[in-house]
């Protein structure tokens, strides 16, 4: 992902603990620097994020093998891609299916404030920070 910044970033890599033992790993390459026209310098870069398992001396392994942990983000971001693209094909799917459940004239077996929530939580679906790694909301979650 293509990012720009008054601050350069201070390594090639920062490593962020989140919970369950996993870390995020972001990439920082292609580091650029242009002047904008008041004269200010501003950072021009790629941003590569792999979650991995936290590991003892993973800071150093990261140093000692850069390009190859690099690449191994450079193919998560793009499967993390595909997958947001997958799963947001689905939840279209979904909500289309789930459109004729809204005719009066529809045996349905859902209330319809359930059916509500439940169209609007698919709709909101991709925007949740855990988005693509999440499962789609279900309708029994609504009722």
């Amino acid at each position: 992902m293509k990012s720009n910044s008054d601050k350069k970033p201070k390594k090639s890599f920062e490593i962020n603990v989140r919970s369950n033992n996993k870390v995020i790993i972001s990439f920082y390459s292609n580091i650029k620097n242009t002047t904008d026209e008041e004269g200010n310098t501003l950072y021009n870069y790629n941003v590569y994020e792999l979650e991995i398992q936290n590991k003892e001396n993973l800071e150093k392994e990261i140093e000692d093998n850069y390009e190859n942990y690099l690449q191994m983000a450079i193919c998560y971001e793009k499967n993390k891609s595909d997958r947001a693209k997958a799963k947001r094909n689905l939840r279209n799917v979904v909500l289309a299916e789930t459109d004729k459940w809204l005719l009066e004239d529809y045996p349905n077996k859902y209330p319809k404030d359930a059916i509500l929530n439940y169209r609007q939580a698919l709709r909101d679906f991709p925007n949740q920070d855990e988005f693509p790694e999440i499962d789609l909301p279900r309708i029994e979650d609504f009722i």
